[in-house]
């Protein structure tokens, strides 16, 4: 494959992620779309043979989301599946009945099995089968600094998992008040929740919308952790950490949604309060997740090599 080819499907990938940003579209469209750009951006470490199949499922997944879709945004994004599509018409011969995508990612787990066991004392693989041959090109296709290991493919699927957290509800606001019934009072309560980006539209503040961007970016530093170091990985998880944790304090500490919703005045009986919901909650989660599996040599011994 030509070194121009190489680069050019990542950086439509770049395109794509950006795009999906400022399209009006649903957040589960928006997310699919950052995934398939991130898939793309992702071909430029795999096999040539892998890079094809994937990069026209890609094309063919995008094309297909697009069609459900329609701005400027839009069309960068249409455009830039369709040159990932053409790009790998010129190598249509690769395509096998059987994928060679599926044949590396054995590969790759047979070449893990392998050095499990030779590690454990077992016996070694019988000469002369061609296996062990077919096993090490393929893993070898891989940089040294991909960390295929349980770290590395760990932190980048949390990487993930806090960004799909980003656009489910962050915070709850909590509303109780006492309500007469039939022999007394009764405490009654109601609650909304935000998602930062909706919390920032509702209260008119951009520190909610500056915290998003900041997490966005954190997220997929997250997801690229397959390809950092580790004291880079754990640095980001720590910063995730600490700034989802913000969010959330500043929500509570400054009560925001109480001073919007009832200004300087709470009715007698009223109580008010905003909490972290499912979104904050399984972000820090992640993040602290991410720092624990730098921390464990066992999970971060890079692949053998045969």
């Amino acid at each position: 494959m030509q070194m121009q080819e190489r680069l050019i499907v990542p950086g439509l990938g770049v395109v794509i992620l950006l795009s999906a940003f400022i399209l009006g579209v649903p957040p589960v469209y928006k997310l699919l779309l950052m995934l398939l750009g991130l898939g793309a951006a992702g071909t430029y470490f795999v096999p040539h043979a892998v890079q094809v199949e994937t990069r026209i499922a890609i094309a063919a997944l995008g094309l297909i989301i697009l069609l459900i879709i329609s701005s400027t945004a839009f069309w960068l994004s249409l455009l830039s599946f369709g040159a990932i599509a053409a790009l790998q018409v010129q190598h249509r011969h690769t395509l096998q009945r059987s994928p060679a995508t599926i044949e590396w990612v054995n590969a790759l787990l047979q070449r893990r099995s392998m050095a499990a066991r030779e590690a454990a004392g077992g016996e070694e693989a019988a000469a002369g089968d061609g296996g062990s041959a077919l096993i090490a090109a393929s893993a070898g296709d891989l940089p040294a600094f991909v960390r295929m290991n349980v770290a590395g493919i760990g932190s980048s699927v949390l990487g993930a998992i806090v960004l799909l957290s980003l656009f489910i509800p962050w915070v709850i606001f909590l509303v109780t008040y006492d309500q007469e019934v039939w022999g007394g009072m009764q405490e009654e309560w109601q609650s909304m929740s935000y998602t930062l980006l909706a919390a920032a539209g509702t209260l008119e503040n951009n520190v909610p919308r500056v915290l998003f961007g900041i997490l966005l970016v954190l997220s997929l530093s997250g997801i690229a952790s397959i390809v950092l170091p580790r004291a880079v990985a754990a640095l980001v998880a720590v910063a995730g950490f600490l700034v989802t944790s913000f969010s959330w304090l500043y929500f509570f500490g400054e009560q925001l949604f109480a001073k919007h919703f009832f200004a300087d005045f709470v009715p007698p009986g009223v109580g008010a309060a905003t909490i972290p919901y499912l979104g904050a909650l399984l972000a820090s989660l992640c993040f602290f997740v991410i720092f624990v599996l730098q921390l464990i040599p066992r999970l971060n011994k890079p692949r053998t090599k045969g």
